[in-house]
């Protein structure tokens, strides 16, 4: 499961790969078509998904005391694989 959240010109990213292993990271949104496979990140951080949950609710906002200014390569736990399928959205059905 990935999810993100969009700020002004970047986002925080978090994969959650299983019960045991997670990756936070800090990705310019300028180019969209990569956040999910980026080729530079601000930050990242690989642990457990509550470690990595906090540590990515608990970045800095860009511009403020303590936020990342410097540009990275991602390692290998920031990408999705291309062969993934294609994302569900499950509905419950209504009550009658």
């Amino acid at each position: 499961m990935a999810a993100m959240f969009k700020r002004q010109s970047c986002a925080d990213v978090l994969i959650l790969r299983d019960v045991s292993r997670a990756t936070g990271y800090l990705v310019s949104t300028m180019d969209e078509s990569g956040m999910f496979n980026p080729e530079r990140i601000s930050y990242q951080y690989h642990a457990s998904p509550l470690c990595a949950l906090r540590a990515t609710l608990g970045f800095p906002e860009p511009g403020q005391p303590g936020a990342p200014m410097a540009l990275e390569a991602p390692d290998t736990p920031c990408f999705l694989p291309e062969d993934l399928s294609r994302s569900v959205l499950i509905r419950p059905l209504g009550l009658s």
